[in-house]
């Protein structure tokens, strides 16, 4: 389906705007798209900033080549910013 292996390189999947969401209907949605997408959503809110972290810790753990964002951010000190 994609040239140039893109299939092959990593992928990052967030599910945006859950501000305006409420509980049940993010864990209805990400369930859904989790088990479409065949991995983990994360989710995420630009406008209240919601889990926007942890969304860019995975990214740059996927960058810098580590398998847990989570080290990542205990060894930060303060908030990563792009």
């Amino acid at each position: 389906m994609y040239g140039g292996d893109l299939a092959a390189k990593p992928r990052v999947t967030a599910l945006n705007k859950v501000d305006a969401l409420d509980d049940e209907q993010r864990d209805e949605i990400a369930k859904a798209l989790e088990e479409a997408v065949g991995g983990p959503m994360l989710r995420q809110s630009g406008v209240s900033q919601e889990g926007l972290q942890e969304t860019l810790r995975v990214l740059r753990g996927i960058i810098d080549g580590t398998k847990t964002a989570q080290d990542d951010a205990e060894k930060e000190p303060e908030a990563w910013r792009p």
